[in-house]
């Protein structure tokens, strides 16, 4: 969750007081693919205002005054975000992609727009919104330190004729430690982040897995160190869990820059001191050569706090070599103004066949 609704989150719910898609089975063409595109991206889907009522007039003095419209009864959630028009606008520019397969991050209560000119795709399981109608349920939730909105944001998107493998869909949280922050540090425990796994179909001979995952957000060393946990619990998750032989692309925002986080060290050094596994970064292997910076080394340009990476495995008879990977800048209103407070990541790969 972005730093900039830290204080105003807060604020609804202390105060206040006073589309489920399914995955889909779609037919799949029988020729064999030989390169797959992938994209991750926030679509920064936080409610722009909440409407909090008589309260309004209470709070103002305790508010302050630009997160706040008492004439409209409104708290200023996050008054810059894409709202309907901006989420429609970034449906659109997803379907000229044309990406064969997309994560997203905060996809929220503009879920509908983000949506609206994706038809071509098939769909995981959206949670919902982030809803600040049970005031008295949420402000419970929030004496009680318990997580006051059970949605995690996460999606994943398929371009037909390719699927999601019914009935294979994981929808997992963090471990407790792998998340800080309630009422400070981006307030990442207001909601259930965590990470997805799919099983993608592209053909008879192509399966590949997928993870889509939203880290804990901050720069502070509880931060750090919440989002080291969750790299651990990650490669739990796949040297234990995971039980195909596919090559796997785990994507979306780490909120990790390798200068600064033990992302490296932690998940894809381990998958790759492990003989079953080869692990990289794709922007890391297209852009540097495969060369990683070093950790407390100066900023890498270009990097950002998402991320794919790949990971094959040795008794495939299919691996992934990665041969192109950028941000896509053009995420833009009309005006160039930004969609989202993160432009995506693009990846393509190349499928090898050892069979």
């Amino acid at each position: 969750m972005s730093k900039k609704i830290s204080f105003i989150i807060l604020s609804v719910f202390m105060l206040a007081v006073s589309g489920c898609d399914k995955p889909e089975n779609q037919p799949v063409s029988p020729a064999c693919i030989e390169r797959i595109t992938v994209a991750t991206m926030n679509v920064d889907g936080l409610p722009l205002t909440v409407n909090i009522g008589r309260i309004a007039r209470l709070v103002k003095d305790m508010v302050p005054p630009e997160f706040i419209d008492v004439d409209t009864e409104t708290l200023l959630v996050n008054p810059d975000g894409p709202g309907i028009e901006g989420s429609r606008l970034i449906s659109e520019k997803i379907r000229q992609k044309g990406w064969d397969v997309f994560g997203l991050n905060e996809d929220f209560n503009y879920h509908k727009e983000v949506w609206n000119a994706l038809e071509s795709y098939c769909r995981g399981t959206y949670q919902g919104p982030i809803d600040s109608v049970r005031i008295l349920e949420i402000f419970r939730k929030f004496l009680a330190n318990e997580t006051l909105f059970n949605t995690d944001g996460l999606e994943l998107g398929v371009k037909k004729p390719y699927s999601i493998i019914p009935g294979q869909e994981v929808i997992r949280p963090w471990k407790s430690d792998a998340v800080y922050g309630y009422t400070t540090n981006s307030n990442d425990k207001l909601t259930t982040k965590g990470f997805r796994y799919y099983q993608v179909c592209f053909d008879n001979k192509t399966n590949v897995d997928f993870i889509v995952l939203h880290a804990d957000a901050g720069p502070d060393s509880a931060d750090i160190q919440a989002r080291q946990v969750g790299m651990l619990q990650l490669y739990d998750y796949i040297t234990t869990e995971i039980t195909t032989d596919n090559p796997l692309i785990l994507m979306g925002d780490f909120n990790c820059y390798y200068t600064r986080d033990r992302l490296k060290e932690l998940l894809i050094d381990r998958l790759n001191s492990n003989p079953a596994f080869e692990a990289g970064d794709a922007w890391i292997k297209c852009t540097r050569d495969g060369v990683y910076p070093d950790i407390s080394a100066p900023a890498v340009p270009g990097e950002q706090l998402d991320k794919i990476i790949y990971v094959n495995r040795s008794n495939s008879s299919i691996r992934l070599v990665p041969d192109f990977a950028a941000r896509v800048t053009d995420f833009t209103y009309h005006d160039g103004r930004q969609l989202s407070d993160h432009y995506p990541l693009q990846a393509s790969f190349l499928i090898e066949r050892l069979d």
